[in-house]
């Protein structure tokens, strides 16, 4: 796992999607290796997170990002620990997602908004200690 935390923060986002790959592959073979991401994949590819994520059009992305978000937010009868672990938010998604506002194209403005709300929500889950190092 070391690799893929490190594989995510990469500028080169082709690099970016062939560690996402590797983490998705991993997720799907080993499930028990992290269970906490099992929830991002799917046998449906319309569903898979890391699928549409890394998919050419837009608005799969958009859409992946916007499912994500969902799942963030805390749930009035849910504990914090429903979701994927605070370790692998900060680990994986926040720099994934940094790494996508800072390299968008100034034309993907709806993936800038999408990964700044994704931000947010997983924001919500996080504890003051790794909220004060997502911010510096």
């Amino acid at each position: 796992m070391p690799a893929v935390y490190r594989g995510v923060r990469h500028f080169n986002e082709q690099i970016r999607w062939e560690f996402l790959k590797v983490l998705a592959q991993l997720v799907r073979e080993i499930p028990s290796s992290v269970p906490d991401l099992t929830c991002l994949v799917s046998t449906d590819p319309e569903m898979d997170f890391f699928e549409n994520f890394m998919y050419m059009q837009l608005h799969r992305r958009s859409r992946a990002l916007r499912r994500f978000s969902d799942l963030c937010k805390p749930a009035a009868d849910a504990p914090p620990s429903v979701f994927v672990s605070s370790k692998n938010l900060v680990s994986i998604f926040v720099p994934l997602l940094i790494q996508t506002i800072l390299r968008a194209p100034s034309h993907h403005h709806q993936i800038e908004e999408d990964c700044v709300l994704t931000l947010a929500s997983i924001s919500s889950r996080l504890t003051w200690a790794q909220y004060y190092r997502m911010l510096m």
